[in-house]
């Protein structure tokens, strides 16, 4: 296991001495080292594919190589590519933004959703009525859920989804 407090004094540490140094490249695969709240290593799994975008606007693909135990909120994950992309051979540090996990479907602001007649779903403007549709949510945050759009999912593309609005005609 990776303890949290040798990570933290391996990113205190400044590269020394002379600027026309180089980084060995095992079989052209990168590794990069990040501390990410323990939450997220429920999201992910040893084995699983993520894709990092750098500050420069690259995107590269990685798997998840090692995922420590969680200390004060926080875990080290390890990520391998083989994908070469800016400046790697001369920086340190690199700030990226990783995505664990993605989600394919209808992106609607979670404060759209109601249940009804014990249905989860949508209220949906046409014309002047107010229908509501069922939905299938494959994912939810505090402000955005993802509805799978097929299955048990009603909803339509282009369908007007009332995200703010009365709806005293059918809570009576």
């Amino acid at each position: 296991n990776f303890p949290k407090n040798e990570f933290d004094e391996l990113m205190k540490k400044e590269t020394e001495g002379n600027k026309d140094e180089c980084k060995i490249v095992d079989n052209y695969n990168w590794l990069l080292m990040c501390k990410v709240p323990s939450d997220y290593a429920l999201v992910t799994a040893i084995g699983k594919g993520v894709e990092m975008t750098t500050d420069k606007g690259e995107i590269i693909s990685g798997t998840v190589e090692y995922i420590s135990n969680p200390e004060e909120g926080e875990c080290i994950i390890t990520i391998s590519s083989d994908r070469d992309f800016f400046n790697i051979g001369s920086v340190r540090k690199l700030n990226v933004n990783i995505v664990f996990n993605r989600y394919k479907g209808y992106v609607i602001p979670s404060e759209a959703f109601h249940m009804y007649k014990d249905k989860y779903g949508v209220f949906v403007e046409s014309g002047n009525r107010l229908s509501f549709k069922e939905t299938e949510v494959i994912y939810s945050d505090e402000e955005q859920t993802v509805v799978k759009p097929s299955g048990r999912t009603e909803l339509k593309l282009y369908d007007n989804v009332l995200v703010e609005g009365d709806l005293s005609e059918f809570y009576n």
